[in-house]
């Protein structure tokens, strides 16, 4: 997706961090959230786009690096172990390589860029929104595992199952279901991409489809054969709060059914996928 600025000097290369321990729980909530790097008067101020924005996740997944620039070079990077030393920290991305980042005055300061990774050495990043409140996500590391978008190694995306092919369609419509975060939590139903370009084309598509739809996810829990999820719709284009509803999600051999909506949806994972 999207091209970053150039390194900055080379006196921001010099020094690593020395790496004393793991991350404690502490330090792991406090690097938790979405951090933005400077290149603006203000890069958490809303309108005021940062050149890019690191999300780092523990709670859910064990650790995850988000990195998007707005490039193809943006992704997901598994934090394989992390550590902590008195000047700053240290993620192992594993075959991704290795990230150090400096602190300074509550902001982390990138003294090098990951193999794979886009370049943003050199570069602070502000830590512009924490992580939301997990107390409402009741669910164990295997139904996240299940359920949500997030979570690696499968990262699994729901296909209705009135596309034929399902995991190996090209055209269909899908539900994401992010309870990782850290952010927000959400719902949200799209079309693949080639839905999307022929749509864009003013094509047809003989594929039966619903409203593209997104949702802020409140609440998710276990219930008797399967799992209950409370959302709120979005409303466009301000994403204003719509209905609030509970939906269960009946658990299946190949995903699960919604009762409540008269559908059928297949897991996918990325690597089954034949399309995005």
């Amino acid at each position: 997706m999207r091209n970053l600025l150039a390194a900055f000097a080379a006196v921001f290369l010099c020094a690593v961090p020395a790496a004393a321990g793991t991350l404690s729980v502490a330090d792991q909530v406090a690097l938790s959230g979405e951090w933005h790097a400077d290149g603006t008067a203000n890069p958490c101020k809303p309108g005021e786009n940062a050149p890019m924005k690191m999300t780092i996740e523990f709670a859910a997944t064990g650790g995850t690096v988000a990195l998007d620039d707005g490039s193809e070079a943006a992704g997901n990077y598994v934090i394989k172990s992390a550590q902590s030393g008195k000047d700053g920290v240290t993620f192992d991305l594993g075959a991704n390589g290795t990230l150090h980042f400096n602190r300074i005055g509550g902001k982390l300061k990138a003294l090098n860029s990951a193999t794979g990774v886009a370049d943003f050495t050199g570069k602070i990043f502000e830590r512009c929104f924490p992580p939301a409140d997990r107390s409402a996500i009741k669910l164990q590391k295997a139904d996240l595992q299940y359920l949500s978008s997030g979570m690696p190694p499968d990262v699994p995306i729901f296909i209705d199952s009135r596309a034929p092919k399902a995991c190996k369609a090209i055209e269909y419509q899908y539900l994401a279901i992010d309870l990782v975060g850290p952010i927000r939590f959400a719902l949200g139903r799209g079309n693949s991409f080639a839905v999307g370009e022929k749509l864009a084309d003013g094509k047809k598509v003989s594929l039966a489809r619903d409203e593209i739809t997104n949702w802020r996810l409140e609440k998710a829990m276990v219930a008797p054969g399967g799992y209950e999820l409370t959302v709120t719709e979005l409303i466009p284009p301000n994403f204003s709060r719509g209905d609030t509803t509970t939906i269960f999600l009946k658990k299946t051999a190949k995903g699960f059914d919604i009762p409540a909506w008269k559908r059928s949806y297949v897991r996918c994972t990325k690597d089954s996928l034949a399309a995005e």
